[in-house]
């Protein structure tokens, strides 16, 4: 099946070399930090010899020194020197952001799924949601078919194997299940029902129309359901007239039937 090719294909498929970069990037941020460690410069008088050969040391918890007087003269005393490099921490910030940017959306996802938000408010509708996660959406949906094309015949095959251990209905041998996948946006149920109640006032879509914009997962069978309901709990249950017999014509009482 060519539709299934990259079934099982990571997401990263191709995308190595941007992730080499990312790998640089912050080996060099973790080198800034470790040359920024403070380190003093300090005279040589400032030393402590280990004895010929062996060099000297500085004991940064000494409190007092004694300057020596060389055979060239007594030197002007020199300072003790901090040496710190500073951590370039914006920038490298910034490189590692733009290249995992460049790898989500290579990956085919978008920023936005994994919480880059760009500074903007957390509080956003469901419509918003979809459109910055449009780029994620799309690669979900497209999961969702690989997955449905094996998923189907496995649950067929797991109600077989449950009818006939455990005697439940099971399914036909010649159909599969439907698995469908939800979105993963949410619409807001309070902006569905005020949509609906708009088209009523303005007449402009029939109570199917409006049960299905409320519930855009339910099926036919259960919008057909919901709507029955509604004309039956608001009384829009009148026989047609055309259709209208009463007990003369075979009806069943005087309120007539529909044939």
């Amino acid at each position: 099946m060519p539709a299934l090719r990259p079934l099982g294909r990571s997401d990263f498929d191709g995308v190595e070399p941007l992730l080499d970069v990312l790998d640089e990037v912050y080996s060099s941020w973790v080198r800034d930090v470790r040359l920024a460690r403070a380190r003093l410069i300090v005279p040589a008088g400032f030393l402590q010899p280990l004895g010929p050969g062996q060099g000297a040391m500085f004991d940064d918890d000494q409190e007092v020194f004694t300057e020596l007087n060389m055979l060239t003269g007594r030197s002007e005393s020199k300072p003790i020197t901090a040496t710190q490099f500073e951590i370039r921490v914006a920038e490298h910030k910034a490189t590692a952001e733009q290249i995992t940017h460049d790898i989500l959306r290579a990956a085919g996802y978008a920023p936005s799924s994994f919480g880059e938000t760009n500074g903007r408010a957390t509080g956003v509708t469901a419509t918003e949601v979809v459109d910055r996660r449009e780029l994620s959406e799309t690669t979900r949906d497209k999961k969702s078919r690989y997955w449905s094309a094996a998923l189907a015949p496995i649950t067929a095959a797991l109600l077989d194997v449950d009818r006939h251990v455990f005697g439940t209905p099971g399914v036909a041998l010649d159909e599969d299940p439907v698995v469908s996948f939800g979105d993963q946006a949410q619409a807001d149920v309070g902006d569905l029902a005020r949509t609906a109640q708009a088209l009523l006032a303005a007449e402009a879509a029939s109570t199917d129309v409006r049960v299905r914009i409320v519930h855009p997962d339910w099926d036919d069978d259960q919008v057909d359901a919901e709507v029955a309901r509604i004309f039956a709990e608001t009384g829009r249950n009148v026989p047609d007239p055309a259709t209208w017999r009463g007990p003369q014509d075979g009806g069943a009482d005087g309120l007539g039937t529909v044939a």
